[in-house]
């Protein structure tokens, strides 16, 4: 058996939803190699452990996954921004960020109405 690796217990660890929702968002971020990085999670996904050999025949041999390491480099940080968008809704911190941000955003580029407008909601939230 192999050791422990941090991406499959995150992919372990996600919801269906949470899957399905890396997909869609994999596909939506991913340039170029958007196939790659969900096969990766799917192999990743099928493994009851961790067991790296077997993933690299899983994806075609040592000459389809040379690069395997900074595949799941790239991928474990896009697993964490997908679980965050997906999450983002529920949280009102976040929210709040977010419109602090365009706020500050708009205020650069001297739009100063539209950014007293967003800092108003802010505001509202907050309350």
């Amino acid at each position: 058996m192999g050791k422990p690796d941090k991406l499959h217990a995150l992919i372990k660890a996600m919801t269906p939803s949470e899957k399905r929702a890396f997909k869609i968002y994999a596909g939506r971020h991913v340039i170029g190699n958007q196939n790659n990085y969900v096969r990766l999670f799917d192999a990743l996904d099928k493994q009851k452990k961790y067991h790296e050999e077997n993933l690299i025949k899983s994806l075609g041999g040592k000459s389809k996954a040379k690069y395997i390491s900074a595949d799941k480099y790239y991928l474990y940080g896009l697993v964490l921004n997908s679980l965050s968008a997906f999450h983002a809704e529920s949280s009102v911190g976040h929210q709040l960020h977010h419109q602090m941000h365009t706020a500050e955003i708009l205020f650069e580029k001297g739009l100063y109405g539209q950014a007293s407008k967003v800092l108003e909601k802010c505001r509202k939230m907050a309350e």
